[in-house]
């Protein structure tokens, strides 16, 4: 986590610079999650991420989710890394992750973030849950 925090601080835009439009409906989804993406009734890989604002106004992803067991030997147990996302005209965050899923992120009633994650035959829906304040 500490590598992760350390990816996220160094792309952080400075706070005294004035936001750009759409900054108050993207920073509701900055701060720390955790939760996990469910393959229909069954439980799928659990998850976190930290989502923070970059320079360009636009948001950044530094992650961590269980894989699937199903792939290969050869493949890690977790996917991990970071990544840009966009505010959708929807109101939803969008971002296509290091192993090229796209996942789809929107907010919820009681401060929940709900997700979709889709990545060749594979989809998810998840419900992650704030760690910490925004």
């Amino acid at each position: 986590m500490l590598l992760s925090a350390a990816l996220a601080a160094s792309a952080i835009a400075d706070p005294a610079k004035s936001p750009g439009p759409g900054a108050n409906a993207l920073s509701a989804f900055f701060g720390s999650w955790a939760g996990s993406w469910k393959d229909g009734p069954k439980n799928g890989p659990r998850g976190t991420m930290t989502i923070g604002q970059t320079e360009e106004g636009r948001a950044l992803l530094v992650y961590s989710f269980d894989t699937p067991k199903r792939r290969t030997l050869s493949s890690p147990d977790r996917v991990y890394g970071q990544s840009l996302a966009t505010l959708a005209d929807d109101g939803s965050l969008r971002a296509t992750l290091s192993n090229n899923a796209r996942v789809v992120y929107r907010l919820a009633e009681h401060g929940m973030l709900v997700g979709e994650y889709v990545r060749d035959d594979v989809r998810y829906e998840g419900r992650f849950e704030r760690t910490e304040n925004p």
